[in-house]
């Protein structure tokens, strides 16, 4: 059954889906955290939707990057889908989206892309490290309010001090004891060095290794915009923009790019 709704999460990710799968409604939903419940709200309304999300900091890189990643599923079927690379900016910044758009070398590209990526390498350890030490954690709610097995509108049989703060400080414990392991200096230290193998100069010669490993945006920030060989390109914004004019121009030759995406539009469609 094809898809009636695909939620994504900013003003970028709509511009260039609603071109390139085309034939599905595109619904702008906010954080990659929001598009994910109001999917399986939907689907739990007999509407066939689904959500598409940027990987960031929360998935290492899947193996296969030609096939798209479920990221979530819904009564057995997938809801939700995360991309291959670190995100949406990684598809537009490749060699051969630039070079179409601009008219340049794709080698020219690629070399700079590596300059960037090695300009930004400690940067991207450090963030790829909190993203590991924050996909660990439990999340917020899990520290709860009150005690598990009082309901709405119902209260403790024992509502004395001694008794309440008893029960404050055993929650707090107990949710810092989920806590603390993956908080340890050993452990982050451990991280960062595990990070800094992934990040090492001759990786970055790749410029695949450096589209999915690299968040998008800061390759956007390190890039060294001359080599576009246009200066009208002042600034980040305007090389995104650029693109992503490019792109919802020719929906067709950026799909042709990129096996995942082609594969994903077959899936919403089909």
């Amino acid at each position: 059954m094809p898809l009636a709704k695909l939620y994504v999460e900013g003003d970028l990710d709509a511009a260039i889906y609603n071109k390139v799968f085309s034939g599905v409604l595109i619904e702008q939903g906010g954080s990659k955290t929001a598009i994910k419940p109001q999917a399986r709200k939907d689907r739990t309304l007999k509407v066939e939707a689904g959500y598409l999300r940027d990987r960031d900091f929360d998935f290492s890189p899947t193996e296969i990057v030609s096939t798209p990643t479920v990221d979530a599923l819904h009564n057995g079927k997938p809801l939700g889908w995360r991309l291959n690379r670190h995100e949406l900016e990684n598809y537009l910044i490749d060699p051969r989206v630039v070079s179409s758009t601009f008219g340049i070398q794709v080698g020219a590209w690629e070399t700079a892309l590596s300059h960037a990526a090695t300009k930004i390498c400690h940067y991207q350890v450090a963030r790829w490290t909190i993203g590991f030490v924050r996909s660990n954690l439990p999340p917020n709610y899990e520290l709860n309010t009150k005690p598990d097995g009082i309901d709405e509108m119902r209260l403790p049989a024992d509502l004395t001090e001694a008794i309440s703060l008893q029960w404050c400080k055993n929650a707090i414990g107990a949710f810092r004891d989920k806590i603390d392991p993956h908080l340890d200096v050993v452990a982050i230290d451990a991280e960062i060095e595990r990070r800094r193998n992934t990040f090492q100069a001759e990786s970055l010669k790749s410029c695949d290794y450096v589209l999915l490993w690299c968040s998008g945006k800061d390759l956007f920030a390190a890039v060294d915009l001359t080599a576009t060989e246009d200066d009208r390109i002042r600034g980040p914004k305007d090389l995104c923009n650029r693109l992503r004019d490019w792109v919802r121009d020719h929906p067709d030759q950026f799909l042709a790019y990129y096996p995942e995406l082609q594969e994903l539009r077959n899936q919403f469609l089909a």
